[in-house]
């Protein structure tokens, strides 16, 4: 009996949490198509780049965050979402740069975009810059 509803617990747990990924992977699809979206209407719009940007940064820095927690231990599949993600921000981080670039924010985000797709002399560049507007 006690086996029985540690297995039925068990299987529960599984299924909320499944219920719960698949709730978040729908939000944020809804969210990455919206961001696309002003991105493509608005593509001279700094906020409309750097927002799209951030969304992909963001996401892997929350895959990364899962990985130092052990949460992601023996997932497949990690390291090229990682790429993924950090590959499809640069392009609208490019486009906000190229619209302001002395934005701080826009200056921060590129060094870990270029960190994590490891262009370290494209980072280095960008890190000397945030250090002279930071005088």
């Amino acid at each position: 009996m006690k086996s029985s509803l540690l297995t039925f617990i068990a299987v529960f747990a599984t299924v909320i949490t499944f219920a719960q990924s698949s709730s978040s992977t729908a939000t944020s699809n809804q969210e990455e198509t919206r961001l696309i979206q002003l991105q493509t209407e608005n593509p001279a719009d700094l906020k409309a780049n750097y927002n799209l940007a951030a969304y992909y940064y963001n996401l892997s820095v929350e895959l990364l965050q899962g990985q130092a927690s052990g949460a992601l231990a023996g997932v497949e599949g990690i390291d090229s979402e990682l790429a993924k993600n950090f590959n499809l921000a640069l392009p609208p981080a490019l486009a906000a740069y190229k619209i302001d670039n002395q934005n701080l924010e826009v200056l921060k985000m590129l060094s870990g975009i270029y960190f994590g797709i490891n262009d370290m002399d494209s980072k280095s560049k960008i890190d000397k810059e945030i250090k002279k507007l930071s005088k």
